[in-house]
């Protein structure tokens, strides 16, 4: 008997421990995403596509509005049933092939893992100006790392903002190139999605100071 109430003390410790499912979680609704064929911001010599995943300031569902800092420190997670959220905050983004499904307050029993997501903001250092004062630094830079597209250019210039920088970026091989101009501050990473053994190539682009985000989707 002390043992059989051992087990249930322990079970009991272990739900207790988890994270609960939070009460207050709200379904908002779907963005569906939008092949992108003549967006001026995008300089694309290669036959792959680029899908608009997401737009918060396209985004006209009830109740969805951006506010403040809610935008700026975003995480990419990946869900059990191997779609990604991207976690902001009061926003979860849920992006599975189809839509994006928006949420608020997702509980992160939902998540299973982070991606290694490679993130860029504010090129800039603070240091003394010798008279009691901050100035700052900016070392523009190439910044380049490999992927199954080819290779991949982080141009880090100067800040848009105070909390926003620009970080535009470029997808280059022997035969294509892609080019996003309009980076503000920027995730990407890859992952296949729709388990078709190819990668796609998700380009997050997020302006803290203009409270927007967008979602971007390379696919060979």
């Amino acid at each position: 008997m002390k043992g059989f109430i051992l087990l249930l003390w322990i079970i009991a410790f272990s739900v207790y421990s988890q994270e609960p499912i939070k009460r207050d979680c709200t379904f908002l609704g779907t963005f569906k995403p939008i092949l992108l064929e003549n967006d001026t911001s995008i300089i694309n010599k290669s036959k792959w596509k680029v899908y608009n995943v997401f737009d918060s300031k396209k985004c006209k569902l009830e109740g969805f509005q951006i506010k403040g800092d809610q935008i700026c420190n975003p995480k990419v997670y990946v869900n059990k049933d191997s779609s990604i959220t991207l976690v902001s905050q009061l926003w979860n983004f849920v992006i599975k092939t189809d839509n994006v499904y928006i949420y608020q307050h997702l509980p992160r029993s939902f998540y299973k893992k982070e991606t290694s997501a490679r993130e860029f903001r504010v090129n800039r250092e603070g240091v003394p100006d010798g008279q009691g004062g901050i100035k700052f630094i900016y070392d523009p830079d190439i910044m380049n790392f490999n992927s199954t597209f080819g290779k991949i250019q982080v141009y880090r210039t100067h800040f848009g903002c105070d909390d926003t920088g620009r970080n535009p970026l470029k997808i280059v091989n022997e035969k294509s190139s892609l080019y996003f101009k309009n980076i503000g501050n920027l995730l990407f990473f890859e992952y296949d999605l729709d388990n078709n053994k190819q990668k796609e190539l998700y380009v997050i682009n997020f302006h803290c100071c203009t409270q927007r985000i967008k979602i971007y989707r390379v696919v060979k």
